[in-house]
């Protein structure tokens, strides 16, 4: 015997049971033909988001849920698209349409539509359990919970998307940089996070190759171990949208932006009337409960307004990376090149960064290939190939 509701236009009636064979067939065909809507006599509730991938990241979490909690669920769908919920793992979703579930021999009915951006619960039933349980599922076990994400701006507006990262394999351990320096950049990031309420945020800045990106890709992976979010923004985004995205997905996080004076431009040189929005939202003055912490990077310190540049409480630390010395050099290559019998001090006295070291080792492994000898002997080689083609000043960013 199984319990199916029985819907009239405009409410949904209490739920009947159906013996089993009959008229199973005609009330499984009233279920797939109902037009559902809310009457007086439902209860209902209804999240509404500000942004399409806010909407689907929605969509996602409500639907998992759905779908683990009951097995007798009936489908109408008018719209649907893939949804990637982790590193290379896509997902389809409904985006338009109706799914009438049951559970605990209740039914429920769930409403999603793309076009106003709204999921919704409604039933006879009370559905105060089940909406609290969900918005916990929302706020706590997103798709985006503990991933590391790239925010990347939308065709046309300020809307935005996610796109989900791989994680970082490099670890506090193989930055090659002062002791001290090293542990106040994890102390006001990593500790900030786990002990600290409220906002914090640190610039890294410093000659390009100097390992500002290696650093920052250190305090992603540490921040994911700890069960955090990391994002990092290449587009300019609305920031009260983007505020209030944090808060609902990501709780405390780690927010990255790259190259901040591309968004942060000194007043006095450019008009930047965005710059406005983007200190409000690093100045906590958007509401949210949970602290963050904002990670800038700069080969210019000279270049952001000084809003951003000399103001405590928005960036309350500046760590200028120089150029490695002779000895963080023979780490470096001692860290590149591991257990290859090489000579350190083939690098030292030619101002290498840290992108120079690493790109002497990949010259030099497809030296070896070509020549079919080990790589400790394509390594001069290597150093006198980068040091000709390469100089400080035009090194690629980051690691």
């Amino acid at each position: 015997m199984r319990r199916y509701g029985r819907w009239v236009e405009g409410t949904v009636l209490e739920d009947e049971w159906v013996e089993d064979g009959e008229d199973e067939e005609e009330v499984e065909r009233e279920i797939e033909k109902a037009k559902i809507s809310v009457g007086p006599s439902c209860h209902t509730y209804t999240w509404s988001a500000s942004g399409l991938y806010s909407f689907k990241v929605i969509s996602y979490t409500i639907q998992k849920y759905m779908k683990g909690i009951s097995s007798d669920l009936r489908e109408e769908r008018l719209g649907s698209t893939e949804f990637e919920y982790d590193y290379g793992r896509r997902a389809e979703i409904l985006t338009r349409g109706r799914i009438i579930f049951a559970v605990n021999g209740r039914i429920f009915v769930y409403s999603t539509d793309n076009k106003d951006g709204t999921n919704s619960i409604y039933s006879n039933h009370d559905i105060g359990g089940l909406v609290e349980t969900l918005k916990k599922e929302i706020r706590e076990n997103n798709p985006l919970r503990n991933k590391h994400i790239q925010v990347v701006g939308m065709d046309h507006g300020t809307d935005f998307c996610c796109l989900l990262k791989k994680p970082p394999s490099i670890t506090f351990d193989d930055i090659v940089l002062d002791g001290a320096m090293k542990e106040d950049i994890f102390d006001n990031t990593i500790f900030h996070l786990k002990s600290i309420k409220g906002n914090n945020g640190i610039i890294v800045h410093g000659d390009p190759g100097t390992g500002k990106s290696m650093i920052c890709q250190a305090v992603i992976n540490e921040a994911l171990k700890e069960g955090y979010s990391t994002c990092f923004v290449t587009a300019r985004v609305d920031y009260a949208m983007f505020s209030e995205f944090l808060t609902t997905f990501f709780g405390r996080c780690i927010v990255i932006f790259e190259d901040i004076d591309s968004i942060g431009q000194d007043r006095e040189h450019v008009l930047n009337s965005h710059l406005s929005d983007f200190l409000q939202f690093i100045s906590g003055l958007y509401e949210r409960e949970d602290g963050m912490v904002f990670i800038a990077t700069t080969n210019y310190i000279e270049h952001p307004d000084r809003a951003i540049a000399n103001r405590p409480v928005r960036f309350n630390r500046k760590f200028r990376i120089e150029l490695p010395t002779d000895g963080e050099i023979r780490r470096l290559v001692a860290l590149y090149f591991k257990d290859a019998p090489v000579e350190p001090e083939f690098c030292c006295g030619k101002k290498f960064t840290g992108a120079h070291i690493k790109e002497i080792h990949r010259t030099a492994e497809l030296l070896s290939l070509k020549r079919g000898v080990p790589v400790a002997e394509t390594y001069g080689d290597a150093v006198r190939f980068v040091e000709r083609n390469f100089t400080t000043q035009t090194a690629s960013t980051g690691f």
